[in-house]
């Protein structure tokens, strides 16, 4: 009988930004597990019973999850101050110049978003991600990290990076009665991405130019085009063969 080793998804991760190189890495998901779940006993007992009860330490669920997949941690400490509802105020400021965000104009998804209510900021990631093979990743809010925020989300999406290498994180902030600042810590997980697929992940970690991180963006993929059409340019983040 013959067995053949499944090959992994090798992804390599790229940036130009020595601080991110050394501090915050995207890692494997199993790196990032929650400290208030390794302090959970494996049992407890209930008041009226003597016989054990498994708590969240034997959830397949939660284990399986963390086998899997990518999670990017924020790669500065990041301050966000949210305006009152009925204002569209909001502003940030990052712990180092190095970093930036953006925001899209709620008529894009018209008038399903009410910008009084919430407010919308999409971090602007310094890594970009690369597969020779087109497997796609669900990407997703890391709720177990942060199971007691409710002030922001992560929004949700479906990526491959054999056409595009962008790793940008989407949030929602909902606006309160008064302005708040909302400060999320350096290393904090940001998102979680889990392949749409049974291979394992390697990771590869690449510091390069700014000028060659510069060049992976390919600037004729627009917001209303399906990236997966766009034939590719010469850029050395596309070059090698496709399998």
């Amino acid at each position: 009988m013959f067995f053949f080793r499944k090959k992994s998804i090798v992804v390599d991760c790229f940036t130009a930004i020595s601080g991110a190189m050394k501090y915050a890495k995207p890692k494997n998901a199993a790196e990032f597990i929650p400290q208030w779940w390794k302090d959970l006993p494996k049992t407890y007992v209930d008041d009226n019973s003597f016989y054990p009860n498994p708590t969240m330490r034997s959830c397949s669920g939660f284990i399986d999850l963390y086998k899997r997949g990518i999670i990017m941690p924020a790669w500065c400490d990041i301050s966000v101050e949210i305006g009152r509802k009925g204002t569209y105020a909001y502003r940030w400021q990052f712990s180092d110049d190095h970093y930036n965000a953006v925001f899209h104009d709620a008529r894009q998804i018209d008038k399903n978003f009410n910008a009084e209510e919430y407010a919308h900021i999409k971090l602007m990631s310094p890594w970009a991600f690369r597969t020779t093979n087109k497997t796609y990743f669900s990407l997703q809010s890391p709720a177990w990290n942060m199971l007691y925020n409710f002030n922001y989300k992560i929004l949700n999406g479906v990526l491959e990076f054999k056409n595009q290498p962008s790793t940008n994180v989407n949030m929602l902030f909902k606006r309160k009665n008064e302005n708040y600042i909302e400060n999320i810590k350096y290393k904090t997980p940001l998102v979680h991405l889990v392949p749409l697929s049974d291979k394992k992940i390697k990771l590869k970690h690449h510091l390069v130019s700014k000028s060659e991180f510069n060049s992976f963006d390919n600037p004729r993929i627009k917001f209303s085009q399906n990236y997966n059409e766009i034939k590719k340019s010469n850029c050395p983040f596309f070059k090698g063969k496709n399998k």
